[in-house]
C-alpha cells in the first residue's frame, strides 16, 4: 500500500495535471467572435502555468481544426499537451461565450441555425496507467477515468474536484470522496458540500457574494466577500481563477494530510478572490493577463510576463465562420 503522504519533491515541484472539460470557446463581444481555449480543466491548467507551475492536461479531442487550435493555445501558455488524444472519430467540444453589458452566457448550439455543438467525451479508463505524475490532480467531470485515477493517486498527491455539472449522483459522490479539496458553485445542486461535517476542505463560490469555506471536519462555514471593487465587465472564468489562486497559495502537503490551519485556508481563499476580481474586469478568461491590473495584482509573485497567443477573429453574421471552427452535429 502506498504511504498516505506526499513526497517532498512533489510538494516543492508545484505541478498540476488537469483532466475534464476542455473546450474551444467562441468569445462573442461587440459583433466579433474569437476562438479561445476554455473549459474549467483547461483554464485551471493555463492559470497555474501562468502562475509558474508545471502544468499538463489529458483529454480526448477531435483531430479537427478546433482540437488543433486548443492544443496550440495550451502549448503557447506552457501547458504540456502530450496527454491530449486527437481522435479523427471524435468532435472537439465547443461553446459560445457571449458578453453583453457586463453579463455573460454560454450557448451550446449555433445562434443562427440552432444546430448543437459537440459535447465533452472522457478518456477511456484504460488510459489511467499513462496519466502523468503531479502534485495536484484536478478534475471537473466525474468520469470513470477521473474516478479511477483519483482513487489511485489520492494517497500521494492532492486531488481537487470542481464539478461543472451535477453528473450522475453516484459518480459525483465517488469522486468527491477521493478528493482533498472540493470546489463547488452554490448554483450547482449536488449533495457534496452539504454534509453536516465536511469530509474534506470545501470552498463554495457564491458569485457576487464571495465565498464560504471550511476545513475538513468542520461543521461551520467562514464567509469572505468578493474582492471586486471595479465595474464588472465579464465574470466568465472568475471561478477558475478563484480555484487557481487557492491552489497557488495553499500549502499542498497540509491540505493533503488535513493539517491545514484556518488562517492558511483563509489566506489562500483571499488570494483566489483577488485573482477572480481581476478577471472580472476584462473580457474573456485571461483578458487581464499582461495588463497593468494583472501586474499590480501579481507584483510580489516574481512571475514572467506572459503573452497571449495570436487569435483569429470573425464577424458573426452567419454559420460559415462558425462552421470553420465548430462542427454542427
Amino acid at each position: 500500500m502506498k504511504p498516505n503522504r506526499m513526497e517532498p519533491a512533489l510538494v516543492q515541484r508545484r505541478s498540476v495535471h488537469a483532466a475534464g472539460f476542455i473546450v474551444l470557446d467562441l468569445l462573442v463581444a461587440d459583433g466579433r467572435m474569437t476562438p479561445i481555449v476554455g473549459g474549467t480543466a483547461a483554464n485551471v491548467a493555463v492559470n497555474l502555468s501562468v502562475l509558474g507551475w508545471d502544468s499538463c492536461v489529458t483529454a480526448l479531442l477531435g483531430d479537427d481544426r478546433a482540437g488543433k487550435e486548443v492544443v496550440r493555445q495550451l502549448s503557447h501558455y506552457g501547458v504540456d499537451t502530450s496527454g491530449v488524444v486527437l481522435d479523427p472519430g471524435v468532435r472537439t467540444p465547443v461553446l459560445i461565450h457571449e458578453v453583453v453589458r457586463g453579463r455573460h452566457r454560454f450557448r451550446f448550439s449555433c445562434p443562427q441555425c440552432g444546430s448543437k455543438y459537440a459535447k465533452f467525451r472522457p478518456l477511456d479508463p484504460g488510459k489511467v496507467s499513462a496519466a502523468p505524475e503531479a502534485s495536484v490532480h484536478f478534475f471537473d467531470r466525474a468520469s470513470s477515468y477521473a474516478t479511477r485515477l483519483a482513487e489511485g493517486v489520492n494517497r500521494s498527491a492532492v486531488v481537487v474536484f470542481e464539478p461543472g455539472t451535477p453528473g450522475r449522483p453516484a459518480a459525483t459522490a465517488a469522486l468527491a470522496s477521493s478528493s482533498h479539496l472540493l470546489r463547488v458553485s452554490s448554483e450547482l445542486e449536488i449533495e457534496a458540500g452539504t454534509e453536516a461535517a465536511s469530509p474534506q476542505v470545501q470552498v463554495v463560490g457564491l458569485g457576487s457574494e464571495g465565498v464560504r469555506f471550511r476545513l475538513a471536519g468542520d461543521t461551520d462555514w467562514v464567509h469572505l466577500p468578493s474582492e471586486l471593487r471595479a465595474p464588472l465587465v465579464d465574470a466568465g472564468g472568475a471561478g477558475d481563477w478563484l480555484t487557481s489562486g487557492i491552489l497557488d497559495a495553499v500549502p499542498l502537503d497540509k491540505i493533503h494530510d488535513s493539517s491545514l490551519c484556518p488562517g492558511e485556508l483563509r489566506a489562500a481563499v483571499s488570494r483566489g478572490l483577488m485573482l477572480a476580481a481581476v478577471c472580472c474586469q476584462y473580457e474573456g478568461t485571461r483578458g487581464q493577463v499582461g495588463s497593468s491590473v494583472w501586474a499590480d495584482a501579481t507584483q510580489r509573485m516574481s512571475l514572467p510576463t506572459p503573452t497571449a497567443p495570436r487569435l483569429p477573429t470573425f464577424d458573426l453574421q452567419n454559420c460559415r465562420d462558425c462552421e470553420a471552427w465548430f462542427h454542427h452535429v
